[in-house]
């Protein structure tokens, strides 16, 4: 039909059926089927049929449902947070966060500059399950009894990756260790870093 479409030059064509099923070695029923399917997307509108001719118009395609379905599905994506993700998806992340929180305790022993306080990071308890966010955990170095929370989007300054995408865990990984990285005390600076706080 786009090969009709540019030779015509104009939104309203026709073409002979039969030749098109010889041409392509489909039957008339498939082109039918086809032709409604591109109907009920908004993409033609079905005229007539005149003996072995069949006449139709092209229609706008930012008015059909498939070009409205990807604008739908973009503007998802740009406000996409958390809230979207199912319990398990935390329960998984609250294992992987643990995991870097006790490898960097055990490899590193890193403190991390706050809002001009030195924190270290601390296994997330069970409890932060619940939330619909990934958070990390930090206590403070002179007292330990005094802990915040801070958010991955926070701490990233990105929104997570869609579900769908099949690395979505180790990109999240990814992002929290970059974040990590960012608010590192180190000495040299004078404990000049990214100061954040949830």
């Amino acid at each position: 039909m786009v090969e009709i479409l540019l030779i015509k030059e104009q939104k309203n064509i026709f073409f002979n059926i039969q030749y098109i099923s010889y041409r392509f070695d489909v039957c008339e029923k498939t082109i039918y089927l086809l032709l409604k399917e591109l109907q009920s997307l908004d993409l033609i509108k079905h005229n007539f049929r005149k003996n072995q001719l069949v006449f139709l118009s092209m229609l706008d395609y930012k008015q059909s449902k498939i070009f409205q379905s990807k604008s739908q599905e973009v503007e998802t994506e740009s406000k996409q947070d958390f809230s979207q993700f199912p319990a398990r998806f935390f329960k998984d992340m609250n294992c992987i966060v643990n995991r870097i929180i006790k490898q960097d305790t055990k490899d590193f022993n890193r403190t991390f500059s706050i809002q001009d306080k030195l924190w270290k990071l601390k296994v997330s308890e069970n409890k932060f399950i619940d939330y619909k966010g990934i958070f990390l955990e930090f206590e403070e170095v002179n007292d330990s009894q005094c802990t915040i929370r801070m958010p991955y989007t926070y701490l990233t300054n990105e929104i997570p990756p869609k579900l769908s995408h099949p690395f979505h865990k180790n990109i999240i990984k990814s992002k929290i260790l970059k974040g990590l990285n960012a608010i590192t005390y180190r000495e040299d600076l004078q404990g000049g870093c990214n100061e954040k706080i949830a």
